[in-house]
């Protein structure tokens, strides 16, 4: 299985950056797609071959593939799943100061040092929607000691949900090598038999 891994993700020759776009044209060219447009790229998704995948998907910023039902689910099971330090309450708290305070601290009656600014991601209460929550099951698995333990944990998941919602739909502003970590796995994707649960309603 190492060996294995190696072949698929160790280091690759020089050239292979320079050859990728040439092997989406030679898969398109082979598969008979005209060009690669989004709308061929949304259609030939579940077929690609992993390289071919990632380096097609990359032309395209995470939240335009964050309208792609496939995508945000891959994202989900991501953050649940993985539970990457990137996407924890520690991380999301210094990324978003503003919307802790407002959704945590301020109806704590925490106090925020005046040092807390904008936040980087562009979180929103409207982004709690039913579709993009996460769930239970993450949120007490991750950070457990990253907040005040007074802190209401009611208060925390709103906040957390809030944010990884964004990040769902593409427009939390964190690495893009969190989104290709998801977007571009397969083993993220759900079990046939819930399929259509995650399609319902997208």
């Amino acid at each position: 299985m190492r060996g294995h891994q190696g072949r698929e993700r160790g280091t690759r020759h020089p050239y292979h950056v320079i050859t990728m776009a040439g092997a989406v044209a030679a898969w398109l060219e082979a598969m008979g797609v005209a060009e690669a447009s989004w709308e061929a790229f949304v259609v030939w998704l579940d077929r690609m071959p992993p390289d071919v995948l990632r380096e097609w998907g990359r032309r395209y910023s995470a939240q335009q593939r964050g309208t792609i039902a496939r995508m945000r689910e891959r994202r989900r099971q991501y953050v649940e799943r993985a539970a990457p330090p990137e996407l924890g309450v520690a991380a999301l708290r210094a990324l978003c100061p503003t919307l802790w305070q407002h959704l945590v601290a301020g109806a704590d009656g925490e106090q925020e040092s005046d040092d807390d600014t904008e936040p980087l991601g562009q979180a929103s209460e409207a982004s709690t929607d039913a579709l993009y929550e996460l769930p239970s099951k993450y949120m007490e698995a991750t950070d457990q000691d990253a907040i005040d333990p007074q802190t209401p944990r009611a208060l925390v998941d709103v906040f957390r949900r809030t944010v990884l919602a964004q990040f769902v739909t593409g427009t939390l502003c964190v690495a893009p090598a969190l989104y290709e970590a998801s977007d571009f796995d397969e083993q993220w994707d759900v079990a046939s038999g819930d399929e259509d649960a995650w399609l319902e309603g997208v």
